[in-house]
């Protein structure tokens, strides 16, 4: 996936371009007194895709990739349309990119409370 988001940002015809991926998973149990009243798990996947163009902001949202590179695309058309009626710019700064890895640091298995 990393290659895939690198080569459309790289693609984006676009001041600045990002593309945020979530994928998560969610499990909620529920209790009425000591009694188990519901159990449910869900799964979410999507994100979005942020172009600066001349100074505007596009945006938009996806839920799948298949559509990913249309997706950006999109960003950056709207971006242009933004720049094209706009008056008011944003400035950039001038400032290398952050990469970094956050893990959770867990004290105590939550299945076992």
């Amino acid at each position: 996936m990393k290659e895939l988001l690198t080569e459309l940002v790289k693609r984006a015809e676009a001041d600045y371009c990002e593309i945020r991926v979530e994928d998560s998973s969610q499990t909620s149990i529920a209790f009425q007194g000591k009694d188990l009243d519901n159990v449910q798990e869900s799964h979410m996947f999507g994100g979005n895709v942020r172009a600066c163009v001349n100074g505007c902001w596009g945006f938009v949202t996806f839920n799948n990739l298949d559509s990913l590179a249309e997706k950006t695309q999109d960003a950056v058309r709207n971006a242009r349309a933004a720049a094209a009626a706009s008056v008011e710019k944003s400035v950039l700064a001038p400032v290398d990119p952050v990469q970094d890895v956050v893990k959770l640091d867990i004290q105590s298995d939550p299945r076992n409370v």
